[in-house]
């Protein structure tokens, strides 16, 4: 009985673990290549939202799932804000695909770096931007988590 039980339980073992470690070889994780641009969105006396734009790259033959984006944003080296997005989106196989991540910061909340940025704005330079964070998603089942820390020198737009 027990010649029996003892290579049934390893080929059990070897197909539930030979799935994770085909998928660690052959599956990479989706990379976050830029920051395409930040522009500022519904202006109001109090706040307004800020939105980075990202580009991710999907370079497998297979789908994934973003379910949710942690991050936190930098401008001018300066603690800017940090959200969560939890808007789902499909990184198509084989793509790149934009994604927005907002930010919906209070004016009051700018005051302690504000004479720095207004002063780049006011120059017509461009600001330094970086975003920092973990992406959560899924691909065939199999969930993933990536850190990520992307930075740039660009220009914000206001829509």
């Amino acid at each position: 009985m027990k010649k029996i039980i003892v290579p049934i339980v390893i080929c059990t073992l070897l197909i539930f673990n030979g799935c994770s470690i085909f998928y660690s070889l052959f599956v990479k994780t989706p990379e976050l290549v830029k920051i395409k641009g930040v522009h500022i969105q519904n202006v109001g006396f109090t706040s307004a939202d800020f939105v980075a734009v990202v580009l991710m790259k999907n370079s497998n033959s297979i789908n994934f799932s973003i379910t949710k984006v942690d991050y936190t944003l930098y401008i001018s080296d300066e603690f800017f804000g940090q959200g969560t997005t939890s808007k789902s989106q499909t990184l198509k196989e084989n793509s790149e695909t934009d994604f927005e991540l907002p930010l919906k910061v209070k004016y009051s909340d700018l005051i302690p770096n504000a004479s720095n940025i207004l002063k780049t704005v006011l120059k017509g330079e461009k600001l330094k931007y970086r975003v920092e964070g973990t992406v959560y998603g899924d691909a065939e089942g199999t969930g993933f988590d990536m850190d990520f820390g992307l930075e740039d020198n660009i220009s914000a737009v206001i829509r």
